[in-house]
This record gives C-alpha cells, structure tokens and sequence, in this order.
C-alpha cells in the first residue's frame, strides 16, 4: 500500500488586505473618507475666521423707516418681537380697548410695548365702539393710557371722523385727547343730510357724552344742499378761539 501527499492548499490573496498586507491601502480609504466629511460639511462652521452677529445688527434700520412713538428707547434692541400682534386692555373685568397690529416690540426694562400699523377700538360704558387706525402705537404695560401716531384716523361711534397726526386715548376718563400743537380735521354729515367739516388746534372728545371740545384756533363749516332741482349748496363758515360740538344734539 502506498501513501500519496495530498495538494498543499493555495493561499488567497485577499487574506493579506484584511491582516495587514497592505496598510497603505487602509490608510488611503480613511483618507478618502475624511475628505468627503470634509466636503459636505458646512463652510462656514470649518471657516475659523466667520464672526458672530452683532447685536446692533438686530435693529431695524430700513431706509426711510422713522420712528414716531416718543418713548422707544433709542438703539435698544427689544427682548421680544411679535407678529399679527392682539392685545385687549381690562380693568374690572371691563374691556377698555383692543389693538391689533402687524408688529410689535416689547422692552422689559421700559415695560414698553410698541406696534406698527395699528387697528384700535376704544370703549365707551355703553358699548359703543371708537375706531382708530394710525402707523404706530406705544402703551406702558403699568398703565392703561394708549397713544398712536402717524397718519391718525379717529372714527365716531356715529361715523364722524377725526384727522390728526397723533391722538392720546386715557381709559379712566374715557376721554379721547389731541394736543393743542397738533393740527385736526374732522368732518362728518347730520342725521338731517347737512355736512359739516372743522378745523383746529387740539380736540378732546368725551365718549361718555359723545363731545366734542376745539380748544383753539376753530374754522367751523355748516353746508346744506336745497331739494328739487336746483340742489343748491349754501355753506356757513364760522371762526372762532373754541367750540364746542355736542354729536347727540347735533349742534355746535
């Protein structure tokens, strides 16, 4: 009987690539591997150089954007800014007035809040409704007085309006108060068909007796257009130092 050698086994190559055969290759996939991390990482988090935002640039600085609430604190970035602002102002579970506006900033510090493009409505113990739109508004949260600016358009329970550039609304006396240094024009027709239309310096207007004080400078104009076909209009115009226009009597 005669033994025969059996075939030694042939060696696979790819044994040595996985023990070590060839490091470099090793080395050179995790190269590879790095630089893609590298590549689809963010730049500006591998940029040493990028800088913080500052805190000034915060501010809204748009061109031609003026500020004309008198207590906003200059340069002072507000800790909080809401959009579609709505807030309604309560004392003793009454409603005293509700804004909305398209912004609005909050300063803690001022206990200040500050809108832009302003809808409010004031009222009065009866219910009825005083509408007021302007481009700004500020109140201070400890107070309940609220002043708006800016192209101010104070509209009556009964549809008169009121012109101004800035009006001051205080609750307690439900009294609605343009000072004398601001221009004012209002205008609005009588439950009779007659128009009439004032200017003057200041107006305060007391909601709970629907009236209305010109406390100087007062151009007053009554018109009344005639039935049939002629419709003439005749118009009386009347100044004077002050008037006084009671809008439940209509008369002045």
């Amino acid at each position: 009987m005669t033994s025969r050698a059996l075939p030694t086994p042939r060696r696979r190559r790819g044994r040595s690539l996985l023990r070590g055969g060839r490091p470099w290759l090793l080395a050179l996939l995790a190269a590879l591997i790095i630089a893609q991390i590298v590549a689809l990482s963010p730049s500006s988090l591998e940029d040493s150089r990028a800088t913080r935002l500052r805190p000034e640039a915060l501010i809204d600085n748009t061109p031609g954007l003026v500020t004309l609430a008198t207590a906003v604190p200059k340069g002072q970035i507000p800790e909080y800014t809401v959009e579609a602002f709505n807030f309604a102002s309560t004392q003793n579970g009454i409603k005293q007035w509700k804004i909305t506006a398209d912004k609005a900033f909050l300063f803690n510090k001022q206990r200040l809040v500050h809108t832009r493009q302003v809808v409010a409505h004031l009222f009065d113990s009866s219910g009825k409704v005083t509408t007021v739109t302007g481009d700004e508004a500020q109140y201070f949260m400890d107070k309940k007085d609220l002043e708006i600016f800016g192209h101010v358009e104070t509209t009556l329970s009964d549809g008169f309006k009121v012109r101004s550039e800035t009006m001051q609304y205080l609750p307690d006396r439900k009294l609605v108060h343009i000072p004398g240094t601001s221009p004012v024009h209002g205008e609005g027709n009588e439950a009779d068909g007659h128009e009439i239309r004032f200017d003057s310096q200041g107006l305060d207007f007391h909601m709970e007796e629907s009236r209305i004080e010109l406390p100087k400078a007062v151009r007053f104009m009554l018109a009344r257009t005639g039935k049939g076909l002629g419709k003439v209009r005749e118009e009386t115009w009347v100044d004077s130092d002050r008037c006084r226009i009671d809008r439940v009597r209509q008369n002045a």
